[in-house]
């Protein structure tokens, strides 16, 4: 999310938010990578209408598909799709249908997110639910209605801190379970 803050702060759209040009280093650090299809916000070509189709399905603006226009809200959006899959593990988009539209069907059935949310990732409840009103805010269909990257930014840190907080702060640790590695779960199955 930093990365695109920098991008932004520079007045440039990436224009291909997707899962696969989040790139991860050996200590799990994310970076924006493929800016291919990157655009400089301070020259005149960038403020046209697009004639074609930019990004990858399943990550696009709704709304650039109407207007034509890409925006930092464009940006955001596909930021927070990949919010949604890392919650989820539901990809963005599979069997013709997007990630929106199978929140949207899940919640018809009375299911939320939060129900929905990866068993694996061992995220604390509290975590899930603050992770996932930024991911729809960001993913909203309407750009006028998006947060900022920076108010994202903001917002992930602060949740990173709370969680960080909660973890150093159990005594008891009857707790615990919640933030245990992966690693550590399946070495005790084993």
């Amino acid at each position: 999310m930093q990365g695109l803050q920098y991008l932004h702060s520079k007045k440039h759209l990436h224009r291909d938010i997707k899962a696969a040009n989040v790139l991860l280093d050996t200590d799990s650090h994310a970076a924006l990578g493929d800016v291919g299809l990157a655009r400089d916000l301070h020259s005149d070509s960038s403020n046209r209408k697009s004639m074609f189709m930019v990004g990858t399905p399943g990550y696009l603006d709704p709304e650039f598909a109407i207007a034509m226009t890409y925006t930092a809200h464009s940006d955001l959006f596909g930021m927070g799709i990949i919010m949604l899959e890392l919650i989820t593990r539901i990809p963005s988009i599979a069997r013709g249908k997007t990630i929106l539209e199978r929140i949207e069907a899940f919640s018809k059935e009375g299911m939320t997110i939060e129900d929905k949310a990866d068993p694996e990732a061992l995220w604390p409840a509290t975590v899930v639910k603050m992770f996932t009103k930024v991911a729809r805010a960001c993913s909203n269909v309407r750009r006028d209605e998006r947060p900022t990257v920076e108010e994202v930014v903001q917002t992930v840190q602060g949740i990173a801190e709370q969680s960080l907080k909660a973890e150093h702060s159990l005594e008891d640790g009857s707790n615990q379970a919640l933030f245990r590695r992966r690693e550590d779960i399946d070495a005790e199955q084993q």
